[in-house]
């Protein structure tokens, strides 16, 4: 009995208590004087670098404060607007002239500086607002703009602020930018048109398509939010999550978005920017071979000045376009990156001012970058750069930022088209005390019409810790259940009464033998009949068997995994709401399969699709979304069984997964999990970012892959088994392909020999009749994978070899060996590489089979111009990983 009254003694006190992941970090004396200064040079910089006409600042200045030349940034004046509400709220700037000085810029922008249908250039002489440098308007950069402003306006709310944000506001045109296509281009020339490029996959558009839903009186409809491609998905370390090598694309967005606990059909956006970090952290831990001096507390690469000019670099991953990495480390990476990975970015900003000093602190704190390899320090500064590092401690301390952007009726608006729903398990008192009502109700019905055994049994263990009976009514009911109860006849049922047991096992451990001799009863029950599929409620007695050793664990992966698509997700099929619900109950599903699934259908449900009625569904929706689920009013179960559940889930809500934590404690239950690869692997768990990938993506279905022969080297070449890549069944290009442009087309052949293996290609990239641009990238990428054919980006097995007219060589994961002769031909060029077995770790024999493809690309320099890259064999898996054709060695 004492057992029991201290159960409910250790469970009763934190029913009021918040969430931890609701709490912001804990920052030390140390930790917030550094944000300070941070946060103070970073607003002399804006302050000092704005002109006192037209309110423009200046996109970079001299790190010591000396005078600087150069033209304005939209971004870096957008920047500007927090830079001043931050210096307000905490006291460096007297509110006074902080509105004068904010009415200044607006009115300029509002009424007086250069735009194309709302939308500004990208640079701008700091003194008119004028075009510089023949720039671009930039639909992203506007976008930093607004943001700002809004921001602005929802601080002050001051009358003259709030009439210039929304004049500015209402002239922002979206279907211009639009140009007749489903997604926005990235920029307008006025020589050249539109970019070619769109905003089509995950980069830090998400900030201007999120306002696109709510900013301006002509906002794009909610479906543009399901346009652009979650992609690139991709794995690095245990990490899997959207990816993008420079951390700015991560930052931007989120410095004004508060995604904490968020998510939409697709993704945790919060989350993924926290795996960025931290893979990027690992990514360069990884290097220091290379690069000595980079460690666990000095790495951190996004966008930056280098020795040798500005850079778009970063990782992973670590491609041809991001691999001029050089030991260069800039401060804002770790800085833009403080709310998602407080203990580690701090780390590094700590060490970073310890151990350089002046060398890299200066006028306006930290410098854009240094080289702590050669020595080499920046001069210069970036607005954007210490825009993204005060924002980014501010929010880390307080949310200001993110608070101020997501109180806006703009926010407000797009929050609810792009399907974001809360995740928290966290309640605040208002919504425990209404949880606990349901709870209460669904108990007093239990007590004239019983549920099923096992539910029945375990909603009288969540009675418990819920307050709503007391330990010795809690003891004798329990032994009143263990006595009167019929074994089920059904499968599911039977299978549900065995957990009801096992939590009462380790719930109360006085009962256990009695329970133990009824579980021996139960065990041989427990299996369905005929094949089963997982998303049924009957996976859970092939666990439990599995875990009793009455199965093998190979009886797990034989349950049927189809999917469906539900409204914009994909779910387990049958569209079993019971299938979903009641073994999560017990069984901790959350980071498999099963899981993720049962999250798609309440996120589903609750974002418009409609399902058919079923007792069970405001429970899973309670259990998956419970703020949200909270938000309508509650209704009595309409079964027993319904009711139980609601009793279960309101007990695993408010007393901290009490029930799946009794039933995780048992010895069967870790025998089982144990047992089974896929609760290891936790495919769904918190390394994860994106819901929507493995079984669960929309587009699961993979082409078939090509095969191509590799030849004996000594036969002819006319007996080569030459393969063709021409047409859009091999497109792979983002940019947007327009009349008059030169088409592209390859063919290749493979050979070997004992030494190596032999690559031939010829490309015609510049017929007769089309000129080929000045500087356009010209090169054939070959990826190797030597096991199997999926490629895992700068996986150990996985190799990258890059052919250019104008270079040699070279492979990008490993630093492989090849050598290569690339010739040009009057319409293009051709390829011949030799790639040393030994490079690839392979002893060739006949009838070896590994995975290859190559892509032919010619890419122009400029947004403007002509784009193609067709891949002969290369397909995006839904893990994130890629499939490539095969090669056979003949």
């Amino acid at each position: 009995m004492a057992l029991v009254s201290g159960l409910l003694l250790l469970f009763l006190a934190p029913v009021l208590r918040a969430a931890p992941d609701e709490a912001r970090p804990v920052l030390t004396p140390a930790d917030n004087q550094l944000l300070d200064d941070l946060e103070s040079t970073g607003f002399r910089y804006f302050y000092e670098q704005a002109h006192p006409v037209t309110g423009l600042v200046r996109d970079r200045a001299r790190a010591d404060g000396s005078a600087s030349s150069g033209k304005a940034s939209i971004a870096a004046s957008g920047f500007s607007f927090a830079a001043t509400v931050i210096a307000t709220e905490r006291g460096w700037l007297p509110r006074t002239e902080a509105i004068e000085r904010i009415r200044l810029k607006l009115q300029f922008l509002a009424t007086q500086a250069p735009r194309q249908h709302g939308f500004f250039y990208h640079f701008m002489e700091m003194d008119t607002g004028a075009r510089a440098w023949q720039c671009e308007v930039s639909s992203v950069d506007s976008s930093l703009l607004f943001t700002g402003a809004i921001v602005a306006r929802e601080y002050f709310a001051d009358p003259e602020i709030t009439r210039l944000v929304n004049q500015l506001l209402a002239k922002v045109d979206w279907s211009w930018f639009q140009n007749q296509g489903e997604l926005m281009t990235l920029s307008w020339h006025d020589e050249t048109g539109f970019s070619r490029y769109r905003w089509n996959k995950f980069s830090e558009h998400i900030l201007m398509s999120y306002l696109a839903l709510g900013v301006s009186p002509h906002p794009v409809e909610a479906a543009y939010w399901q346009r652009w491609q979650r992609l690139p998905l991709g794995r690095y370390d245990q990490y899997l999550y959207l990816q993008s090598p420079p951390l700015f694309v991560y930052q931007f967005p989120l410095a004004y978005l508060d995604l904490r606990n968020r998510r939409d059909a697709y993704a945790d956006y919060f989350l993924n920017a926290r795996l960025a970090t931290l893979a990027q952290r690992q990514f360069c831990i990884s290097l220091r071979s290379e690069f000595p001096a980079w460690g666990e507390n000095t790495w951190g690469v996004t966008a930056s000045d280098s020795i040798t000019g500005y850079k778009a670099w970063g990782g992973p991953p670590r491609t041809h376009d991001f691999n001029a990495l050089d030991g260069t480390i800039v401060p804002c990476a770790a800085a833009g990156s403080l709310p998602f990975a407080p203990e580690e970015t701090l780390a590094v900003l700590h060490h970073l001012r310890t151990t350089y000093g002046k060398q890299i602190w200066q006028r306006y704190g930290f410098v854009d970058a240094f080289n702590p390899q050669t020595g080499w320090v920046n001069p210069d500064v970036i607005g954007i750069d210490l825009g993204i590092s005060l924002i980014q401690a501010e929010n880390l301390r307080t949310g200001l930022i993110q608070r101020l952007f997501m109180q806006s009726p703009e926010a407000r608006l797009a929050l609810a088209k792009a399907g974001f729903l809360p995740t928290s398990r966290g309640l605040d008192q208002d919504q425990q005390s209404d949880l606990r009502s349901r709870a209460v109700a669904a108990w007093h019905s239990l007590q004239t019409h019983q549920a099923s055994p096992g539910l029945q049994l375990t909603a009288l263990i969540a009675a418990l810790p819920l307050g709503l009976i007391t330990a010795h009514e809690f003891l004798s009911q329990s032994r009143g259940l263990l006595n009167t109860s019929a074994l089920p006849t059904e499968p599911a049922a039977i299978a549900q009464f065995a957990a009801g047991l096992i939590t009462l096992r380790q719930a109360e451990p006085t009962l256990a033998p009695e329970v133990t001799r009824l579980l021996h009863e139960v065990s041989g029950h427990l299996l369905p009949a005929g094949a089963q599929p997982l998303g049924a409620a009957s996976r859970l007695g092939v666990f439990l068997a599995i875990g009793n050793g009455d199965r093998p664990p190979g009886e797990w992966n034989h349950l049927d995994r189809s999917t469906v698509e539900l409204g914009p997700v994909r779910v387990l099929a049958p569209t079993d709401v019971a299938g979903a619900l009641l073994p999560g109950l017990w069984l901790d599903e959350h980071a498999i399969l099963p899981g993720a699934a049962a999250s798609q259908l309440a996120y589903a449900s609750l974002t418009g699709t409609s399902l058919a009625a079923d007792p069970f569904l405001p429970v899973l929706q309670l259990d998956q979304f419970p703020q949200q689920a909270l938000t309508t009013p509650g209704q009595p179960p309409a079964t027993p069984d319904a009711a139980a559940a609601m009793v279960i889930t309101a007990a695993n809500l408010l007393v901290h997964d009490v029930i799946r934590t009794h039933f995780q404690r048992d010895p069967l239950v870790q025998a089982g999990r144990s047992a089974i690869a896929e609760f290891g692997a936790a495919t769904f768990g918190p390394n994860a970012a994106v819901i929507a990938h493995a079984e669960l993506a929309r587009n699961a279905s993979m082409p078939a892959p090509r095969l191509v022969h590799a030849v004996a080297a000594t036969r002819p070449r006319h007996e080569w088994d030459w393969q063709t890549v021409a047409g859009l069944a091999y497109l792979d290009s983002e940019a947007d392909i327009r009349a008059g442009d030169a088409p592209l087309e390859f063919r290749f052949a493979v050979t070997w020999d004992r030494t190596a293996l032999h690559f031939h290609a010829d490309v015609t990239d510049a017929p007769i009749g089309y000129a080929t641009p000045e500087k356009r990238k010209r090169l054939v990428e070959l990826f190797i994978v030597t096991a199997g054919n999926e490629l895992v980006w700068s996986g150990p097995t996985a190799y990258q070899f890059t052919y250019r007219l104008g270079s040699g060589p070279l492979e990008q994961f490993h630093l492989a060996v090849s050598q290569a002769k690339v010739t040009a031909t009057e319409q293009g060029y051709t390829i011949e590489a030799t790639i040393p077995w030994r490079s690839l770790g392979i002893t060739p024999a006949p009838g070896m089979k590994f995975g290859l493809s190559p892509a032919a690309i010619t890419a122009g320099r400029h947004e403007w111009e002509q784009t193609l890259k067709l891949n002969w064999s290369y397909a995006a898996r839904p893990t994130g990983n890629y499939q490539l054709g095969r090669v056979e060695l003949d």
